[in-house]
């Protein structure tokens, strides 16, 4: 399908994974899950393979994983490009990930649908003319779910297979010009009668009882997240099911909490971890940081004073470990990524999360002031943004509001 460029402060919205990304030449894809990061080609074994060295991009912060329920964070893979004649950099090659959706594709000239697959890498000209281009709608619900069109099942189409669907779209501003048919259901049939998509895309309000039009057919969410892969469906989603125009602009709602500020990200263990969160709260923490920055000289005066406070609270811990709390503290270099990284400008750091025993892996940025997280193992779509200074909102995400 090609390399396209996104910017990396994107990632949160509006092509945060699961979200839908339209290229330069129209074509829709969604943005994969943490599934597809972090892994390069292999021409050797034809296959995916994880990258050189993940560590690199790993960090940890205690303190906001377990508000996050995450056990580290990860900056996106910047693009690196291997120069002709030169030694490949670390972790080269590595991409973004999308795949194509979605998957069903019309005929120019004839109307007839065809499905394709999440990774088809290329869709080739028909034969006979015309060309293959994505259908426009697609179905979600306010579970978070991305699935296609039930065509099949919006006609009642009783076919093997896909069956032979044509989709005629007379060029109306209302959906009742846009009529679905098959063409091998037998005649009086109501797949070969086909229907219209009227009223498909309205949102139903379930607080007053009402039910969707794919509701009222007995069509339910099938509970796919194609960013996830083929094998992702989830089953026994009871949200109502809705079609949508791929591109709409709510079918990406991150929800949002707050957070005062982000601390650093250096990697501690978890003696340093403890003894840090303690110095935190003794009485002369401020005096202790002016002595701190008036040199080296002065750090070991800070590091013994910061000591018998702690001793007086019945805390005990040797002088290295101190002074690792404290430079992770009071020291502008704690805050710095890998070496060989560049640090990014203030306000547009992007940082990914991997939660602790999941069975995936998933995404969140931060970037201009927010953080975005997806929070849980089995619905990558669910995610948490923090944007400093908001108030508390509510956790996961919308396909439409």
């Amino acid at each position: 399908m090609g390399s396209k460029q996104i910017r990396t402060n994107q990632l949160i919205e509006p092509f945060g994974p699961g979200s839908i990304y339209t290229d330069s030449r129209g074509i829709p894809h969604v943005i994969g899950g943490l599934d597809y990061w972090f892994k390069s080609w292999d021409h050797t074994s034809g296959k995916m393979v994880d990258c050189s060295n993940r560590s690199e991009f790993e960090r940890f912060e205690t303190r906001l994983s377990a508000i996050l329920h995450v056990d580290r964070f990860c900056l996106p893979p910047d693009f690196r490009h291997v120069h002709k004649g030169d030694a490949a950099p670390p972790n080269a090659g590595l991409h973004v990930p999308a795949l194509r959706f979605p998957i069903w594709y019309r005929h120019t000239a004839t109307g007839v649908l065809k499905r394709f697959n999440l990774h088809t890498l290329k869709v080739d000209r028909p034969k006979d003319g015309g060309r293959w281009q994505p259908v426009r709608f697609i179905s979600v619900c306010c579970g978070g779910h991305l699935n296609e069109f039930p065509w099949k099942a919006w006609i009642g189409c009783q076919c093997s297979g896909d069956g032979s669907m044509k989709l005629t779209d007379r060029g109306g501003s209302e959906l009742t010009s846009i009529r679905m048919h098959c063409t091998t259901c037998p005649e009086g049939s109501s797949g070969h009668k086909g229907k219209s998509l009227a009223r498909t895309t309205m949102v139903p309000n379930i607080y007053n009882g009402e039910h969707s039009e794919f509701q009222k057919e007995g069509i339910t969410c099938p509970g796919d997240r194609p960013w996830l892969g083929n094998d992702a469906t989830q089953t026994s989603c009871n949200h109502p099911l809705v079609a949508a125009l791929i591109n709409q602009t709510n079918l990406y709602f991150p929800r949002t909490l707050s957070a005062i500020s982000l601390p650093d990200l250096k990697i501690q263990n978890s003696s340093v971890i403890k003894l840090r969160n303690e110095i935190e709260a003794v009485e002369t923490i401020t005096f202790a940081k002016s002595l701190w920055r008036m040199g080296e000289t002065m750090k070991s005066q800070a590091v013994a004073m910061i000591k018998e406070a702690l001793r007086k609270q019945d805390v005990s811990g040797d002088d290295n470990e101190i002074q690792a709390a404290l430079e992770s503290l009071f020291d502008e270099s704690a805050r710095n990524f890998a070496a060989g990284v560049d640090l990014p400008a203030e306000g547009e750091r992007e940082i990914l999360s991997c939660p602790a025993s999941a069975p995936m892996r998933q995404i969140g940025v931060f970037s201009e002031g927010r953080f975005l997280v997806h929070l849980s193992p089995f619905r990558s779509a669910d995610e948490t943004e923090i944007r400093a200074g908001e108030s508390p909102g509510r956790t996961a995400c919308e396909r439409y509001s």
